[in-house]
């Protein structure tokens, strides 16, 4: 599953925190997750935390400027 929030969205909804949590929400049938964002929306240790709470775990990390892909798999 491939969560893409570097697109802005109107609104409280459309804020990539509330998004990303939403995704992962929805991404718990799959086993692993690529997660692109912003590094000025949203820091890469806030989206580290959120992702180890919805059971997941960062296997790599890529950041070229200000846009960061994370690739996350389940914790087993």
């Amino acid at each position: 599953m491939i969560i893409d929030l570097t697109k802005r969205e109107p609104g409280c909804v459309g804020h990539p925190v509330m998004r990303l949590n939403m995704r992962l929400r929805e991404a718990q049938g799959y086993d692993e997750v690529k997660i692109i964002f912003n590094v000025d929306d949203i820091p890469v240790d806030a989206v580290e935390i959120l992702v180890r709470r919805h059971g997941f775990f960062v296997k790599n990390r890529e950041c070229d400027g200000k846009t960061c892909v994370l690739y996350c798999a389940r914790e087993s």
